[in-house]
């Protein structure tokens, strides 16, 4: 069995667009075969996404 491919997705605080693509990104995609994460270039450690961004996946569905 072979390791899943990669996928990084980066942004500069990590709080907003990069998870908030980090999820789409998953949720599209409906597989393990693709690992998928995000990072920032100036991460806001031990920040939470922002409201509006963890709330976009459920609005992308409809």
């Amino acid at each position: 069995m072979s390791a899943p491919a990669r996928v990084l997705v980066v942004c500069t605080g990590n709080v907003c667009r990069s998870p908030l693509v980090e999820r789409l990104l998953r949720q599209r995609l409906g597989t393990d075969a693709v690992d998928v994460s995000s990072a920032g270039t100036q991460a806001l450690v031990g920040e939470p996404m922002t409201d509006p961004a963890a709330a976009e996946p459920g609005r992308a569905r409809r």
